[in-house]
């Protein structure tokens, strides 16, 4: 199987014209380049499928909601400008399809989001988030899908998660409660307060690989449910140590979820267990997974890079890799894949 072979289709890129925003525009302007507008509710409620909406360096404290869609062949992107980094410290919120939030900075806990997620997606499908930093909010970084206004086909990758959340068992790296089909490949999920991935109670048929998952406050991954169940998810290729309690367990407040597969990961220093036993580990099956000191260049400094004697170097499942790392570095660079977010 070629690398990636096996992991659904990337949302297409955006190919239709351009507006900018600025903190020093004004939302008389055109919306151009030279021109631009100054607040996102108002590129957000004008731009139209395939644009993209260039945000200019500074600092956007709005709670906004994005409703508009694009289409399979023309979605709609949001990135900051090139050579500079837009941070969003406010909440954005998610509910329409066929979208791209790319290169940006979400922050938390700040004037404009106290108290909130950093990313709601509620209802939208089909939306990459992808490269960028979440840190600091007071609940999980990133909330996917309500009951009965699921978000299907959303796709996480290459971000860096860290140091979100401030209650016990309620807030996560990224908590996909209700969805199909999501991607979650790529990302640094280091210090949030409860989990690092958090698929419940109705996350159905996701696939969670070569993700590195450090140092949370519960454990590194959970699957579960109550009245509904996640089924289905894979998880594989990913690096899970050092978190507080499990690398990774299951929760089943009624029935037991089935088809949950976890395959083919490195798992290490996690106290409670690396792989949990017993009722815990109930509605999952474990295959080929190695406990073994990931051997990070220097977890100290907060390097979660592969050393040249980690155990984790060419130990992916290739179709389930994907083609680039969380650096942008090209898969493979020996004969197979490395496992975690960082090739080799």
């Amino acid at each position: 199987m070629s690398v990636g072979g096996s992991l659904p289709a990337a949302i297409p890129v955006s190919s239709g014209s351009a507006v900018y925003v600025s903190p020093s525009g004004s939302d008389s302007n055109s919306g151009s380049e030279a021109q631009p507008w100054r607040t996102l509710a108002k590129a957000f409620g004008a731009v139209s499928a395939g644009q993209t909406v260039y945000l200019r360096a500074g600092t956007y404290a709005e709670w906004v909601t994005f409703s508009r869609s694009g289409s399979s062949s023309a979605p709609i992107t949001v990135r900051s400008y090139p050579g500079e980094l837009a941070t969003i410290s406010g909440r954005l919120k998610v509910t329409g399809s066929w979208l791209r939030f790319s290169g940006l900075r979400f922050q938390g806990r700040t004037g404009g989001n106290d108290t909130d997620v950093l990313i709601y997606v509620s209802g939208g499908d089909n939306i990459e988030i992808s490269g960028n930093e979440l840190t600091g909010a007071a609940m999980s970084a990133i909330y996917i899908g309500d009951p009965g206004n699921g978000a299907d086909n959303v796709q996480f990758l290459r971000n860096f998660v860290h140091d979100n959340g401030t209650h016990t068992n309620l807030d996560h790296g990224i908590y996909y409660g209700t969805g199909r089909g999501g991607l979650i490949a790529n990302n640094l999920f280091l210090r949030n307060y409860a989990y690092g991935i958090h698929l419940y109670p109705d996350c159905d048929n996701a696939i969670v690989v070569n993700n590195t998952v450090v140092s949370n406050g519960r454990s590194g991954v959970i699957v579960g449910g109550e009245s509904t169940t996640a089924d289905s998810n894979l998880v594989a290729n990913n690096v899970v140590a050092f978190n507080t309690d499990y690398g990774v367990r299951s929760y089943w407040g009624g029935s037991a979820g089935s088809g949950n597969v976890i395959r083919g990961n490195l798992f290490y220093g996690n106290p409670a267990g690396d792989l949990a036993s017993g009722s815990l580990a109930s509605g999952m099956t474990y295959d080929s997974n190695l406990v073994a000191d990931p051997r990070f260049v220097d977890r100290n400094a907060g390097n979660y890079r592969l050393a040249a004697d980690s155990p984790a170097l060419e130990r992916a499942l290739a179709g389930y890799s994907p083609a680039v790392d969380l650096d942008g570095r090209s898969r493979p660079q020996g004969t197979n894949p490395d496992q975690g977010a960082y090739e080799r």
